[in-house]
């Protein structure tokens, strides 16, 4: 066949068309293989466990001077110690007021009966009273405040970073109050019978107590879920195991042809 020159001319300009897209088809597929996709491992989300753990601390009243008197004395109060405690701990698990008095002043004969009687009262930040106890003569007590906060939810949290992990755990508590505020009441009463030796001791009598104050808190944190070292050998026998299969398969079909 004869072809004209202008329909040769058309024929060679096609086939420099096709073998410049050829080029450039290759040239965009080898550049696409090496650009790395970082697309998947940009939204990889992390899982993490929350872990919890119970700390203590001790802290003590801004009156430190434990000292009750009869409110003979006192006309215008009841001769009692009367203090705050205000505890600045976030998840604040429960507090321990723990009171040990002795009565240094009773007699030796009428000793059992002439015992003096120290109250202590817990109260909370509006007055309410949480818990009161008595020791007469001498010995110790403890009032325990329990379930101040209750425990957050420990359920595993995904996210990109740790960073982002532990700002998605502190939201689980972060209507929780930053401190806590306990009132302190105690009062003596005098338990002498003997008139003379109870005035002196109403006069002159200062009695001391011990107080000491601690609580426990919880603490959060969080850490990257490990892959377990079993799931990691299932997988590697999984991936023996699947094309050896396939192998056999294929000579058991190549027996029957």
């Amino acid at each position: 066949m004869n072809l004209k020159k202008s329909d040769k001319m058309i024929a060679g300009i096609a086939v420099v068309v096709l073998i410049i897209a050829a080029i450039g088809i290759i040239y965009y597929s080898e550049s696409e293989d090496e650009v790395p996709d970082n697309g998947d491992d940009k939204d990889k989300m992390i899982l993490f466990n929350v872990i919890d753990d119970v700390k203590d601390g001790c802290v003590v009243p801004e009156d430190t001077n434990y000292k009750v008197k009869d409110k003979l004395l006192n006309l215008g109060g009841d001769g009692g110690y009367h203090g705050e405690v205000d505890i600045a701990q976030q998840n604040l698990k429960s507090v321990q007021f723990k009171f040990d008095y002795t009565d240094t002043k009773s007699g030796k004969i009428l000793k059992s009966l002439g015992r003096d009687t120290l109250t202590v009262k817990i109260s909370d930040s509006n007055g309410e009273v949480i818990d009161k106890q008595t020791i007469t003569g001498s010995g110790n007590k403890t009032i325990e405040v329990n379930s101040i906060t209750p425990m957050i939810s420990l359920a595993q949290i995904e996210a990109e970073t740790e960073a982002e992990a532990e700002e998605r755990l502190e939201e689980r508590y972060s209507d929780f109050p930053m401190n806590t505020t306990f009132k302190i009441d105690v009062t003596l009463k005098i338990g002498e019978i003997r008139l003379l030796k109870r005035i002196v001791e109403k006069l002159f009598g200062n009695d001391a107590f011990e107080l000491e104050i601690t609580y426990d808190y919880y603490h959060y944190g969080v850490e990257e879920v490990e892959e377990d070292d079993e799931d990691k050998k299932t997988n590697l026998n999984e991936q023996v195991i699947k094309p050896t299969a396939n192998i056999y398969a294929s000579t058991a079909l190549g027996g029957k042809l």
